[in-house]
């Protein structure tokens, strides 16, 4: 119900394209989604399973995810069940600031390690919070 009827893609080159699937995090809509080389969506993670949303962060070697909500991680099955939930999660890593921004203003934030992007609240000079 919640996936959107149109998926436009901004850029597409066949040439790079790999065979597999592309798992998106649709942060305005909270959730996470997989799509095919066409942009057709073949999974979600629905969000009747989550508190507010679930957003994908890697795949584990037994085929399942992990990615966090607010406060929480999450380690989920392919059909978005819950295996594994640990309350509280607060994480810290260093990363990047891609934008300048004000105090409560959100920005994208690129970890060091993993090089993915995710949207954080600025708190303070040096701090943001991933939300």
């Amino acid at each position: 119900d919640y996936f959107p009827d149109v998926v436009n893609v901004s850029n597409y080159d066949e040439t790079l394209y790999q065979d597999g699937v592309t798992i998106m995090d649709f942060e305005s809509l909270n959730f996470s989604g997989g799509l095919d080389r066409d942009g057709n969506p073949i999974w979600f993670a629905g969000k009747e399973n989550f508190e507010e949303r679930f957003v994908f962060t890697q795949f584990l070697e037994n085929g399942n995810m992990v990615g966090f909500g607010p406060g929480t991680g999450y380690e989920i099955n392919l059909d978005g069940q819950i295996v594994f939930e640990t309350p509280f999660l607060r994480l810290s890593a260093p990363g990047i600031s891609m934008a300048k921004g004000r105090k409560g203003e959100r920005i994208p934030v690129k970890n060091v390690d993993s090089k993915i992007v995710v949207f954080a609240t600025v708190k303070t000079r040096n701090v943001v919070l991933v939300n």
